[in-house]
């Protein structure tokens, strides 16, 4: 069975078929490299006719191209097979695509009697344990990260929906840490119920980041919404905001609000625009009263955006309130692919400080994370030939005293299926200059897919040298490192992780991670 890809982002492919009653949760789909099918994505949701993958390879994923999928094929009965019914379930551009769970109330009773068929309902589920472990000549401690997600769509037709993501962490022998308390060990990034009504009116309780206004974050609360047609939508939000320490619920930091929202009423064409007047509080006091704007979707063929703002109403400075309006957030994309060869974006973003309650990469890409996040940014890609590709992307930001300014370069190329051992390979390059930094970063990575990829291998190697301008020593680092995933069977799988540090000044760092996942 053959698909297309509809939507690509940072970290999934999105692949349109006529249907997806055949494709499970875990299955592996593939795309045709140098006239051979490769495995090359792994399904970790879908709707009805919509699946989101996992890339297993390093390749760039074009718009329409092919994907294959292999099933069994089963006979049945013409007299036992249901006419194809509508399930509500959400099509890819959706903020949540759901994950129906198998319906085969079709297939024939024992008794020989045909049952009706029902809807597909959506139901996803994992567990996971993981361990981060850190080894330095100073210090050596182990992370453990417990993690538990459930999302159900109309749960035996009882209207009742659910969304759950909850994390636990601890550092093993660290009993005296904070880190190891529990409003800092358990994040509830996710804990809601929602009934809905009727086709066009819902109600949400719990925590839960509302799509039509999700750069505000997480509302633990109420929140009701009501469709008119099938264009316009308005909405209510009443609750808290979380404790920005430990992402914990506060009930000083009420919130509350309404929208309006549009979207397309042609279905080929996804774009959705929302406008929203919020009020917080901080105890009695109002904190902010704001206008949030946001849009995403497609603007013409080929050209693809997003865009979130905020405009504060009201200010209190000395005792003295003002509402004049003010820009205090914005954030603007553009994608467009001028062929199937050339991609081209732009960005501009200008947010305050994103908080990171959990982050395991190392300290220059999370460093160069922090820099590059605000400012523009620039992203080409362009794939000359069948199995390469090359892209370029910048960054800029700048002041006009000066200070606070970002230069950053970051390229890359990557070939897939290099002939005669069917491997992956991907060389890359960033120089990034801030005004108390410099440093640049080269690296290789080197990965192949086994057994329909069912199992996943990765090599990498990274050169690094960086320098405060204020101290005349340069850091450098060598990094070599390693990656290993496997389904053990089923549903489970098993990930391993290894990466050794060389550091020059002899603070030499080992991380080892696992991670044994069980989904349902």
């Amino acid at each position: 069975m053959e698909g297309n890809v509809s939507y690509v982002s940072s970290q999934s492919v999105y692949v349109k078929f006529t249907n997806t009653d055949n494709i499970k949760i875990g299955d592996t789909l593939l795309v045709e490299r140098n006239d051979t099918l490769v495995a090359a994505l792994l399904v970790k949701s879908k709707s009805s006719v919509s699946c989101v993958c996992t890339p297993l390879i390093s390749d760039k994923f074009n718009l329409k191209e092919t994907i294959v999928a292999f099933y069994e094929k089963i006979e049945l009965p013409p007299a036992v097979i249901p006419k194809e019914e509508k399930t509500g379930i959400p099509e890819e551009h959706d903020a949540l695509v759901k994950v129906p769970e198998e319906d085969k109330s079709h297939l024939q009773h024992p008794a020989g009697r045909t049952t009706k068929a029902k809807p597909r309902k959506s139901v996803r589920a994992q567990v996971s344990a993981a361990s981060y472990s850190n080894f330095t000549d100073t210090r050596d401690y182990t992370t453990m990260r417990y993690a538990f997600v459930f999302k159900g769509d109309d749960i035996k037709d009882s209207g009742f929906s659910t969304d759950n993501y909850i994390v636990y962490r601890h550092t093993l022998g660290d009993h005296d840490s904070l880190r190891n308390t529990l409003s800092y060990a358990l994040k509830i990034y996710s804990l809601s119920a929602r009934y809905t009504f009727s086709e066009n009116t819902s109600i949400t309780l719990g925590r839960k980041i509302n799509p039509r206004v999700s750069s505000v974050g997480a509302v633990d609360g109420l929140q009701f919404e009501k469709t008119f047609g099938k264009r316009i939508m308005a909405g209510a939000i009443i609750g808290s905001r979380p404790r920005l320490s430990d992402y914990s619920v506060d009930l000083s930091l009420m919130q509350g609000g309404l929208y309006l929202g549009i979207q397309s009423a042609d279905k080929k064409k996804y774009s959705q625009g929302t406008l929203a007047f919020m009020e917080q509080r901080n105890g009695i006091n109002v904190d902010r009263r704001f206008i949030y704007g946001q849009y995403s979707g497609e603007i013409k063929k080929g050209l693809n955006g997003f865009c979130s703002m905020e405009v504060d109403l009201y200010e209190k400075v000395n005792d003295v309130v003002s509402g004049t309006p003010h820009l205090t957030n914005i954030y603007l994309m553009l994608r467009y692919k001028i062929s199937p060869k050339v991609d081209f974006s732009v960005a501009y973003d200008n947010r305050k400080n994103i908080i990171y309650y959990e982050s395991y990469k190392n300290f220059i890409d999370q460093l160069i994370d922090q820099e590059t996040r605000q400012g523009f940014r620039g992203n080409i890609g362009f794939r000359p030939i069948k199995r390469l590709t090359i892209g370029i992307n910048t960054s800029l930001r700048f002041q006009n005293n000066g200070e606070n300014s970002v230069k950053n370069l970051n390229t890359y190329v990557n070939y897939s299926s290099i002939p005669g051992i069917k491997a992956s390979l991907s060389l890359s390059a960033n120089l990034l200059k801030t005004s108390y930094l410099s440093s640049h970063t080269f690296g290789a990575k080197l990965s192949r897919n086994f057994w329909k990829g069912r199992l996943s291998t990765e090599v990498y190697y990274r050169n690094q040298t960086y320098q405060y301008l204020q101290v005349e020593h340069q850091k450098h680092q060598d990094i070599f490192g390693a990656s290993f995933s496997c389904r053990l069977y089923k549903n489970l799988s098993l990930f391993l992780y290894a990466e050794k540090t060389l550091d020059d000044a002899q603070f030499d760092n080992t991380r080892f991670n696992t991670k044994l996942m069980q989904r349902f």
